[in-house]
């Protein structure tokens, strides 16, 4: 993570970025039984988030991970927990193999939505049809009474 004089160097004088790989690293040596992290990849170079990704892989303790960075997630995390307005589920597994459930589920959400709007499409169809039956039989009985109505006489005074 450091080399060369960056080991001697007091914090303060660190960037951001390495200052955040000691934090981490004092928290990963620390003995604590739940490691929080949010967006611990951030500023990190490549080789600072492979030595973390290599030492959470190794940390012995329940970890609480705030991320987008979905590779990271990926070699991290084995259950998700998803909190979303009034829901909250957890996934076993890993981020990718979460995603790809949810390709699927809205996969078939989608084809059963397509169904129900076809059977509604279907029973709008077959209402119009009868609708427009009843509206032909009444225009015959209608006819049919006008037929048997006797003549109209007038009546002279």
């Amino acid at each position: 993570m450091f080399s060369g004089d960056d080991v001697f160097k007091p914090i303060r004088d660190l960037s951001g970025g390495e200052q955040s790989r000691v934090a981490l690293a004092k928290l990963l040596l620390e003995k604590a039984n739940l490691l929080v992290l949010d967006e611990p990849t951030n500023h990190l170079d490549i080789s600072s988030k492979e030595v973390l990704e290599d030492a959470l892989i190794e940390y012995p303790a329940t970890m609480m991970i705030v991320s987008h960075d979905r590779y990271f997630l990926d070699r991290i995390v084995n259950k998700i927990i998803f909190m979303e307005r009034d829901k909250v589920w957890m996934w076993e597994g890993n981020y990718t193999a979460y995603r790809e459930y949810l390709i699927e589920k809205k996969a078939e959400e989608l084809a059963k939505a397509a169904e129900e709007r076809k059977r509604i499409a279907e029973e709008k169809k077959r209402l119009a049809i009868e609708a427009k039956r009843k509206e032909i039989e009444a225009s015959k009985e209608k006819k049919k009474k006008k037929k048997k109505a006797p003549p109209k006489r007038w009546i002279g005074v």
